[in-house]
């Protein structure tokens, strides 16, 4: 029997998921039983009726909870407020079309009791499609050349950890694909993987299309810079600007040099000349950049949320 400290608060993303919704939530019941705590149904901007469906749910079961976002945010904005409104000290998460089996939460939840921060599926069947499944194990060697820790499926939605951890992960964009890794990079290093079943989906239509590989190698980028140089930008822009800047000085100099010295006429090299030119002012460039982000970095502790708030209702 699960006692409220090892009960599981599930966070589920659903987007026009109508059709699988009373069949989740069923299996979440029968599956978890007891180990379920609460379930965190939210809503990102669906325009078919899977509001109205959670909210049933909710009515029937006390455990279940609906949030609603005012407008289609993306999965990490999801997790986000689901995360920040859980009551459980072990936050599991599961995606919403019946391709997640929440008996496997049951291990991953064993190995954060027996010490780890975090646990991770590893969907050892590979994805939906041949395509997918070639393109994902590409994109997760890519992954594991830089980042922490090298996983052999980093973007699992199948996962049990802390509450501390999810609640220190600064999701934004496309950075849900690589929960795993901001939680190492933010010092949660004890991270486990296992094997987890990978089912077909059944009901509805894939959320998934060929651009999510390029808006993902984008996040990948992004991730890898912002653990790298996010706190001290200079780094990595004044590696870039102080040599083109040096190299642009030594050439005109070079030239001017010639020409005050030697009298030697500089019109034979005048392209060279301006070349020089062009590195100095991009060296200048990227180290203006550097400071200004420099400064912004000195006075942010934290991103935070501005704007309209994302949440319209929660039940």
């Amino acid at each position: 029997m699960a006692s409220p400290s090892n009960a599981l608060s599930v966070v589920i993303p659903l987007r026009n998921e109508a059709a699988n919704v009373a069949a989740l939530a069923q299996e979440l019941r029968s599956t978890l039983g007891e180990s379920l705590l609460e379930a965190l149904l939210v809503d990102d901007g669906s325009s078919d009726n899977t509001w109205a469906l959670v909210l049933a749910e909710c009515h029937a079961d006390p455990r279940f909870r609906g949030v609603r976002l005012r407008r289609q945010s993306g999965k990490a904005a999801a997790y986000r407020e689901g995360f920040n409104r859980c009551r459980g000290e072990l936050i599991a998460t599961l995606d919403g079309d019946l391709q997640d089996n929440p008996a496997d939460l049951l291990p991953l939840r064993a190995a954060v009791e027996a010490g780890a921060d975090l646990a991770t599926g590893w969907k050892t069947d590979g994805k939906s499609s041949p395509t997918g499944f070639v393109i994902s194990r590409l994109g997760n060697a890519m992954i594991r050349l830089f980042l922490r820790p090298q996983l052999k499926d980093m973007n699992c939605p199948v996962r049990v950890m802390r509450a501390e951890v999810a609640r220190s992960l600064a999701l934004s964009g496309d950075l849900h694909r690589f929960i795993p890794a901001i939680a190492h990079a933010a010092g949660f290093t004890c991270i486990v993987e296992l094997p987890v079943s990978n089912r077909p989906r059944l009901q509805g239509s894939s959320k998934y299309s060929g651009t999510k590989y390029i808006t993902g190698l984008a996040a990948l980028v992004g991730l890898i810079l912002a653990s790298r140089f996010g706190r001290r930008p200079m780094a990595f822009f004044g590696s870039i600007g102080i040599p083109l800047l040096l190299l642009g000085v030594v050439i005109d100099a070079w030239f001017a040099l010639r020409f005050v010295l030697f009298g030697s006429s500089v019109d034979p090299d005048l392209p060279t000349v301006v070349f020089g030119v062009l590195l100095i002012l991009m060296g200048t460039q990227f180290l203006s950049l550097g400071f200004l982000a420099e400064m912004v970095a000195r006075r942010l502790d934290a991103v935070e949320e501005q704007g309209t708030p994302l949440v319209a209702e929660e039940r």
